[in-house]
C-alpha cells in the first residue's frame, strides 16, 4: 500500500475535511473548518441592516402652536426630525377639540409633542389658574385617553411686553403644575414624560427683550423667530436622547 497520503474534501455542507491514506477507507484525521452557513450569515447582515435603518429613523415631532411660532421654518431643522404644524389659537380652544386631536395623534405616533400656546388666553383676559387647567387637561387627554408613550414639552408663553406681569404668572403655575404631578403618585407616570422649555433668553434684565417682538408687541420679530426655533430646536435635540422604545 502506498503510504502517500492524499487530503479530499467531504461534506462541505458540515465543513468537514477528512484525510485518507490510498487504498485505506478508514480517515486517520479529522479536522472541523470553521464555516458559516450561508443562511446564518445572511441574518446577520439582515439584523444589521435593521440596526443602522433604526438609528437612522426619523424623530416624529407634533408641533402645536398659536401664531406665535407661524414664521415655523422646517429647513432650520435637520433631516432626523420630521415636523407635523397644528395651528391653534389658545389652550381652551384647544381643548374643546381634544377628540378629533386625540384621535389624529394616535394615528401618527408622535415621539414628541410640543406645546406652545398661551399669550391669546391671556389676551382675552383668562384668569392664569384656568389656563392651567386647561393645559393640565389637555396633557392627561394625550398621554391617558390617547395612550401615546411619547414625551410631551410645554413651551412657556413669551413675556411680551404688553402682558408681562400676566405671563409670568401663568409660567408659574405651569412650573408649579408639572412639579406637583411628578411627586404625585397617581400621576407620576405619565407626567414623568412632559417636560418645560422656559424661553428664558426672551427675557433681559427681568423685562421682556423688545428686540425679539414686532411693532404689535405680541408677535415675533425675525430676530425673535430665530431665537424661538433655536428653543425648540435645543429642547428636541436633548429629549430625543433619551426617547424609549413605544
Amino acid at each position: 500500500i502506498n503510504a502517500e497520503s492524499q487530503s479530499v474534501t467531504s461534506n462541505k455542507a458540515l465543513g468537514v475535511q477528512k484525510t485518507y491514506r490510498r487504498g485505506v477507507s478508514e480517515p486517520i484525521r479529522t479536522r472541523n473548518t470553521v464555516q458559516v452557513p450561508s443562511k446564518l450569515s445572511s441574518t446577520h447582515l439582515t439584523a444589521s441592516n435593521k440596526i443602522k435603518n433604526v438609528s437612522k429613523q426619523r424623530i416624529k415631532v407634533t408641533l402645536i402652536t398659536d401664531s406665535i411660532m407661524r414664521g415655523f421654518n422646517k429647513d432650520l431643522f435637520s433631516n432626523r426630525y420630521q415636523v407635523k404644524i397644528v395651528n391653534v389659537s389658545c389652550w381652551r380652544t384647544l381643548l374643546n377639540r381634544i377628540k378629533p386631536l386625540t384621535e389624529s395623534l394616535s394615528i401618527d405616533s408622535p415621539d414628541i409633542i410640543y406645546l406652545h400656546l398661551g399669550v391669546n388666553d391671556i389676551r382675552n383676559g383668562r384668569n392664569p389658574d384656568y389656563i392651567q387647567d386647561d393645559a393640565a387637561q389637555v396633557v392627561e387627554h394625550i398621554l391617558r385617553e390617547a395612550g401615546l408613550k411619547c414625551k410631551v414639552i410645554l413651551s412657556y408663553t413669551l413675556a411680551c411686553p404688553e402682558y408681562n406681569q400676566r405671563v409670568t404668572i401663568f409660567n408659574s403655575r405651569l412650573r408649579e403644575l408639572v412639579a406637583s404631578r411628578k411627586i404625585c403618585a397617581e400621576s407620576a407616570d405619565v407626567w414623568s414624560r412632559v417636560h418645560i422649555n422656559k424661553n428664558h433668553n426672551f427675557m433681559k434684565g427681568g423685562e421682556p427683550n423688545a428686540v425679539m417682538f414686532s411693532s404689535d408687541s405680541v408677535h415675533l420679530s425675525r430676530r425673535g423667530v430665530r431665537v424661538i426655533m433655536g428653543n425648540l430646536r435645543t429642547k428636541l435635540d436633548e429629549s430625543s436622547k433619551t426617547l424609549s422604545n413605544k
